[in-house]
């Protein structure tokens, strides 16, 4: 049976609750949240919330909005 993760992010000091899916499903969210990353910018922090235990989504590897919008 899938366990049940939960996706947080914190954009102000605080952790929230974006959404709970079966640990199965974690390789698609995590490319999902690609793009959140690069749209939100690094000040924006994720993680993946698992029994208690936390795991911190590196920034992505893709250009922000601000530096896509730059000549």
């Amino acid at each position: 049976m899938n366990r049940m993760i939960t996706l947080q992010v914190n954009t102000a000091g605080a952790w929230r609750n974006v959404l709970t899916f079966a640990s199965h499903r974690a390789p698609a969210i995590r490319e999902a949240v690609k793009g959140l990353q690069s749209a939100a910018g690094p000040a924006v922090k994720w993680c993946f919330l698992d029994d208690g235990h936390r795991e911190w989504l590196p920034e992505p590897l893709a250009t922000t909005f601000a530096q896509e919008k730059t000549p």
